[in-house]
């Protein structure tokens, strides 16, 4: 820029005529231009031809020369390996015409925030240039009724044939309405302020401009334009529109190959650097539709990489004044290696990062201007060498990826952001059997959401956080078990009996929380320690005493009705459910005989385990008192009822981190069983009722339980001595233990705003699943030469009480020898 004392000079590009051009400003008035791509290898050989064509000398006229061919310079070399564009399938419903129409929407990864619902709506973008075309079909509904000519105050001054404005505007947010292209926010509202033409344009007008911007609501301001240096009112008005919360998107310059320009931004696009910048201002260098870095686009250099990406910027299809799109004309000077000058260049880069972020504001509108700006930089595709560098600086935008979460993902537990959140990693629950897919099939966590590092809301699905009881047998688990467990039986006098077995700890029997499989074993890993007995006696007078020890508690009904060896495949056996939660420990049972036809029972276990989520030793407790009464020689009934006591869970559902919560809780039930005999067969039948009540604490997403019902039931038939002497045959038909009826309350943060105040809900969660699981099974043991010859059938619907569970078969035949 050369400077008199009354007047400056600027070197403009008009974009109709591709030279330069001089105008003259009023006094003390600094200029500014669009920033176009300014063609300084078309100077050099300019005058290397006039030189040419004037060089000689002599007496009289100058003999004709031969003018030598022009000279094609070698493009210069790409300064990094260029990514792959990313791939839009053709079936996709972003994929249209107007999509295509530019390929920077493909190359920014646009139809992957789309898809979630994100245009732009309601983000007041600024574009500060020549003006637009105000009856553009595809930006007259986009244009905001406070553009203004910043000269004359008045709207309809934006209207302008000239066509730089009209195409950043179209970049940003030309309409999805099928006509022409569509912009990256395509339903953002554009404020046009005019303060560049093609004859004069001042700083000053460009810096009233930002200030306009700034006092009427524009987030983000678009900056196309390029200077000599950045004057203090000038960097004032942006300081201002930082300090306003706006992020400032400027053009790196179009100074390649110059030497200043490989290692130094723009003048205008230095503001990036300074500490008044805040974070807020990004400097956008240009690459084309093969990712390739553009010849002409400045560098930031080290001093400049920190808030530097790369964007579309070369023969870039846009809106045109007069109502429709740029027509390509690549240039056929070989200089400028066939792009089109006027529709390339950094000018056309930043207005993709100012749609990328609106885009981005309007998903997440509680972000700040510095936290949009950075996700932008570090969602990119790096390039070049790892990490920030001087030629890409943070590499390609990439608007899929900056929609995406990032760090740690919590979950809203508060009424602000980030107050309360527990840790999506450390955050699941387990649903007991009784549940089935109660959990995991219901609608009550719709509209429930997590937060990223930047209180991003995402959308999330809470049934993805609770894992079923296991519903697959693993009947190779249960082989080995039976086949590498010790057990030994020594008789302590004519009423006593002790039973020692000794088993492997890894297939020891496992409860709440356990998601052990068969594949899980590793044989190198197990040591016999896992020792348990049971130690039996009978006393005068009818009464017979009962002390287990590493053995799950025993079911006081199916131990008196004589059916415990009815269900051999199931994993749960329906009347002892409840025992299964208390776990592996200690328990005691006493039966008393009252007179010649009853009997009295009592039983306490006491059980402990490692729950699996928490990490923690949870410790139950059953309690049973129940009454034997034979009523004839053929048939007896059992009635028993209790209390279980869980820590931490109920009925097995247990959970941690945003599902944690439940305290305690109480199972209160009774059991009724009847057995008869009838032409050597022995009928019975089994029925369970409980009720359930839960505390909490209040610091997960449980706020309260309702009481809880539940049921099983089991009816069969058993014979021994069917075909020889000892064999024996039970056929049986029955429902695990079932959750009837029962609610939970869930509270869950559904929406937040800008102010990052979160909106909760509570939520009615029904806990009964969805179908009823019936188990039908066949089972059949015959000695064989010392041996025990053992079949097992199993027929489930609905396994595990889910209605989408495949039905399944199962069949095991054992041969098994004691000694």
């Amino acid at each position: 820029m050369l400077s008199k004392a009354n007047s400056t000079s600027i070197s403009y590009d008009n974009e109709h005529v591709k030279k330069r051009r001089s105008v003259k400003i009023t006094q003390g008035r600094q200029t500014i231009g669009r920033l176009h791509l300014i063609c300084r290898i078309a100077v050099v050989a300019m005058f290397s031809s006039l030189l040419a064509a004037c060089g000689g000398g002599g007496v009289g006229s100058p003999a004709p020369q031969q003018q030598p061919p022009p000279v094609i310079p070698v493009p210069p070399p790409l300064p990094f390996e260029a990514p792959p564009v990313p791939i839009i399938d053709s079936d996709d419903p972003f994929n249209t015409t107007e999509f295509q129409a530019n390929y920077g929407l493909q190359s920014l990864n646009a139809h992957t925030a789309y898809a979630q619902g994100a245009t732009g709506e309601d983000i007041l973008v600024a574009i500060i240039d020549d003006g637009v075309d105000i009856n553009h079909p595809d930006l007259d509904n986009n244009i905001s009724p406070l553009s203004v000519d910043i000269r004359t105050g008045n709207f309809a001054d934006i209207d302008t044939q000239q066509t730089h404005g009209t195409q950043i505007a179209g970049i940003i947010a030309a309409e999805r309405n099928n006509t022409g292209v569509h912009g990256v926010a395509y339903e953002a509202e554009l404020l046009v302020i005019r303060a560049l033409d093609a004859e004069s344009s001042s700083i000053a007008d460009v810096a009233a401009g930002i200030d306009y911007a700034r006092e009427n609501g524009a987030k983000i301001l678009n900056l196309s334009v390029t200077a000599d240096s950045i004057p203090g009112d000038l960097r004032a008005s942006l300081d201002r529109a930082v300090d306003a919360g706006m992020l400032i998107v400027i053009s790196a310059g179009n100074n390649l190959p110059s030497d200043e320009a490989i290692n130094r931004l723009d003048a205008i696009s230095l503001y990036t650097t300074f500490a008044s910048a805040n974070g807020q201002a990004l400097a956008v260098g240009a690459v084309d539709k093969a990712n390739n870095m553009a010849f002409f686009s400045n560098r930031p250099g080290t001093g400049g990489a920190d808030f530097y990406l790369l964007a579309p910027g070369v023969d870039i299809i846009s809106s045109d004044v007069g109502g429709g799109i740029w027509q390509l004309t690549p240039d056929p000077d070989p200089q400028f290696f066939g792009v089109d000058l006027d529709a390339s260049g950094t000018s056309f880069a930043a207005p993709h990062v100012s749609g990328a972020a609106a885009v981005l504001w309007q998903m997440f509108p509680n972000l700040a201007a510095s936290e949009v700006a950075e996700i932008l930089l570090t969602s990119s595709v790096d390039v070049g060498d790892v990490g920030v560098d001087a030629i890409s600086g943070h590499g390609i935008i990439d608007l899929g990826a900056a929609v995406q979460p990032k760090g740690a993902l919590t979950i809203p537990m508060g009424v602000t952001s980030l107050e309360k959140n527990s840790p999506v990693a450390a955050s699941f629950t387990v649903a007991g059997a009784a549940f089935g897919d109660s959990l995991s099939t219901t609608d009550a966590f719709a509209g429930a959401f997590l937060q990223d590092r930047f209180r991003r809301a995402f959308s999330i699905d809470f049934r993805a956080f609770t894992n079923n009881a296991p519903t697959a047998l693993n009947l190779a688990g249960q082989v080995y078990r039976r086949s590498q467990n010790r057990f030994v039986s020594i008789p302590l006098g004519e009423s006593s009996q002790l039973s020692i077995s000794a088993r492997q700890n890894h297939w020891s029997e496992r409860t709440v929380g356990s998601r052990f499989s068969h594949a899980d074993f590793r044989p190198e890993e197990i040591e016999f320690t896992d020792v348990a007995f049971i130690a039996k006696t009978v006393f005068p007078g009818g009464r017979q005493f009962e002390l287990r020890r590493g053995y799950s508690a025993p079911s006081a009904l199916t131990e008196s009705l004589g059916v415990a060896q009815t269900h051999q495949l199931n994993t749960r056996n329906t009347t002892s459910d409840l025992e299964a939660v208390v776990g592996r420990g200690t328990s005691i049972s006493v039966q008393q005989r009252l007179s010649h036809n009853f009997d009295a029972i009592v039983s306490y276990s006491r059980g402990s385990h490692r729950n699996v989520l928490t990490d923690s030793m949870q410790h139950n407790a059953l309690t049973e008192i129940g009454l034997v009464a034979d009523l004839s020689s053929t048939i007896r009934l059992v009635v028993t009822g209790g209390k279980l006591d869980e820590e931490g869970s109920a009925l097995g559902l247990t959970g941690t981190g945003a599902f944690s919560g439940i305290e305690r809780s109480r199972t209160q039930f009774i059991k009724m069983g009847a057995r008869t005999y009838y032409a050597g067969w022995s009928l019975f039948g089994t029925f369970l009722s409980g009720t359930t009540d839960i505390e909490v604490f209040g610091a997960g997403l449980f706020e309260d339980f309702s009481l809880i019902q539940s049921s099983s039931f089991s009816i069969g038939l058993q014979k021994t001595g069917l075909i020889g002497e000892d064999d024996f045959l039970a056929i049986s038909l029955s429902q695990p233990l079932r959750v009837d009826r029962g609610r939970a309350t869930i509270n869950i943060a559904t929406e937040i705003d800008a102010d990052d105040q979160i909106t909760r809900s509570n939520r009615s969660l029904s806990l009964s699943p969805a179908a009823s699981e019936y188990d039908y099974q066949v089972t059949y043991k015959v000695p064989i030469s010392g041996m025990i010859l053992s079949s097992d059938f199993l027929y489930r619907r609905n396994p595990g009480h889910s209605a989408i569970a495949n039905s399944d078969i199962s069949l095991l035949f054992q041969l098994s020898s004691s000694f």
